[in-house]
């Protein structure tokens, strides 16, 4: 038996904030990630490892973890 996405009984549900907000945190989350991405590549790149292996060593870091690791591979 598959359950519905949401239930059926349930009030409609709609965003308290206006559309436009809505928007502009989608594009504050996309650009958060392309930053944490980045970090991502710069501390491959410091620590002198490929892409094969980068993902497995930094995969679940944190930004803020991932820059002090980085300042500290460079210091």
């Amino acid at each position: 038996m598959t359950l519905p996405d949401y239930p059926t009984d349930a009030p409609e549900w709609a965003p308290h904030l206006p559309v436009e907000w809505l928007y502009e945190l989608g594009r504050i989350a996309l650009y958060a990630a392309g930053v944490e991405e980045t970090l991502h590549f710069i501390y491959w790149q410091q620590a002198k490892v490929d892409g094969s292996i980068g993902p497995i060593i930094t995969g679940d870091s944190s930004p803020n973890r991932l820059t002090e690791d980085i300042l500290k591979l460079m210091g």
